[in-house]
C-alpha cells in the first residue's frame, strides 16, 4: 500500500484542482466500479480531529488501487498549505483522466 506524502507549501498551483479531483474520486462509486478497482473505505467509530486546527472529521480510511489515504487529505491541503507528493498527484490526475475518457458520469456527491 502507498500513502501520499505531504510537505508545507503555501505556493502550490494545482491545489484546488488536486483537491477537487480528489473530491470526485473519493465520492464516485461508479468509477470504482467500473474500473473493477481494488477500492474500500474504512469506517471506524468515532471521530478524530486534525491535527491543525482540531477540527473534527469521521475516522474514514480511503483505499483505492494501491493508494491508502485518511478523510482528512483534502482539508490539510486546502486549509492548511500542505502538498502532496509528485506520484500520488498524478495518480489521481490519472484516475479522473480515465473516468472522462471512459465517460464514466462524475459527479460531486452531496454534501462534500
Amino acid at each position: 500500500m502507498k500513502y501520499p506524502k505531504l510537505t508545507a507549501s503555501k505556493n502550490w498551483p494545482n491545489r484546488e484542482q488536486f483537491a477537487a479531483r480528489l473530491r470526485i474520486l473519493e465520492g464516485e462509486e461508479p468509477l470504482r466500479r467500473e474500473k473493477n478497482a481494488d477500492s474500500t473505505i474504512q469506517v471506524s467509530r468515532g471521530l478524530f480531529a486534525c491535527p491543525h486546527c482540531s477540527e473534527t472529521f469521521l475516522h474514514r480510511i480511503w483505499r483505492f488501487n494501491g493508494w491508502e489515504w485518511w478523510e482528512d487529505l483534502r482539508h490539510v491541503v486546502t486549509e492548511h498549505g500542505m502538498k502532496v507528493d509528485a506520484e500520488f498527484e498524478k495518480f489521481i490526475a490519472k484516475e479522473i483522466k480515465w473516468s472522462a475518457q471512459k465517460k464514466v458520469k462524475l459527479e460531486r456527491p452531496p454534501g462534500r
